[in-house]
């Protein structure tokens, strides 16, 4: 979902689906009490085994990139696509959905503090403008890891994520614009996180937000 600008609209969609803020309508949407995390922690994008944490060697020499999970399978110990893969499924529907609610207690801790900024930044445009918006990411269709390097001791993770998504943007003159049941929206974002290698958590944070190119 980003470049932070209107293709927020989506991810920024409207507000990113009409700034990033519209740019994610990619980021937008509903969620129910019950399924909120506690705002206080990461999502969970990989799992490690505590022996494998102890026993990681240094890896702030590797200098690695490429298109696809290998690079990170093959040069970070413990690191599991399919864990990861549904760590990222699960932060995407709840900082999409998070956004379109305005919901910034969720977001912060997701989020590099200048992605945040500018979440924040298109909740605030919305409200200014007298729009709401709703959003419910009914399914990811497919993620793709468009590129991937390890540097310095950092990793990072460009994914692109086709998901299908209700929409509902409500204008302050009280005009409705919106997607149907039967007329899902198709959405692109690309996001990407990272992790410092020397941080024996398993949270990774989106750092960057786009839409993806035509």
């Amino acid at each position: 979902m980003s470049n932070t600008d209107p293709t927020l609209e989506l991810l920024l969609l409207g507000g990113l689906v009409a700034y990033i803020g519209y740019t994610y309508w990619r980021l937008i949407g509903t969620k129910t009490q019950g399924d909120h995390p506690s705002p206080g922690h990461l999502i969970h994008l990989s799992t490690q085994d505590s022996h494998e944490l102890g026993n990681k060697p240094s890896l702030h020499e590797i200098n690695v990139e490429g298109k696809g999970f290998y690079v990170l399978e093959k040069n970070i110990p413990g690191f599991n696509t399919h864990h990861f893969l549904n760590g990222v499924n699960a932060a995407f529907k709840m900082i999409v959905e998070a956004f379109a609610r305005g919901d910034r207690k969720i977001l912060k801790p997701l989020l590099s503090a200048p992605i945040f900024k500018d979440f924040c930044n298109g909740i605030a445009e919305r409200k200014k403008n007298g729009e709401t918006l709703e959003t419910t990411v009914t399914h990811i269709n497919k993620v793709t890891c468009v590129h991937a390097t390890i540097t310095g001791g950092i990793a990072q993770c460009q994914l692109q994520i086709l998901s299908s998504q209700l929409n509902k943007l409500t204008k302050a003159d009280g005009t409705i614009e919106e997607t149907s049941a039967d007329n899902y929206d198709s959405k692109v974002d690309v996001w990407t996180f990272e992790k410092a290698l020397d941080d024996e958590s398993p949270n990774w944070t989106l750092i960057a937000v786009s839409a993806a190119a035509d």
